[in-house]
């Protein structure tokens, strides 16, 4: 029984990802650190962003509600989301509140890991 679930765990956090969807993952991570150092303040600034992109597309983006119901629901849903390789989470996070969390050079690093990761692991 516990094999069969260490089974179904390996094929969750093993199952492939698009480009994309993969280094949004990567990102998150680095987002991810920041909320667990400091978790007041990424959150204000998740609220603001979330706050003025709803205003910029007129509440017409159904992923800024998902993302309003997670920030509201803590630290540990804020979490659970930023490293879930889970459909539902990739698409919140390729809809991400969370700009301007990451400085430019950290996001430069991380997306530099994330290729050298691509081609060792893929082969692209």
């Amino acid at each position: 029984m516990a094999e069969d679930s260490f089974g179904a765990l390996m094929s969750t956090v093993t199952a492939p990802m698009g480009e994309e969807a993969e280094e949004s993952l990567w990102l998150h991570l680095g987002v991810m650190a920041k909320v667990a150092e400091n978790p007041d303040r990424i959150l204000v600034i998740a609220m603001q962003n979330l706050r003025r992109l709803e205003q910029a597309e007129g509440g017409a983006n159904p992923w800024h509600a998902r993302w309003r119901i997670v920030l509201n629901g803590g630290v540990d849903a804020i979490i659970g989301v930023l490293s879930s390789r889970d459909i539902e989470a990739t698409r919140l996070r390729l809809n991400s509140p969370f700009d301007g969390v990451l400085t430019r050079s950290e996001t430069d690093r991380i997306k530099e890991s994330f290729q050298r990761h691509r081609k060792q692991a893929h082969g692209r």
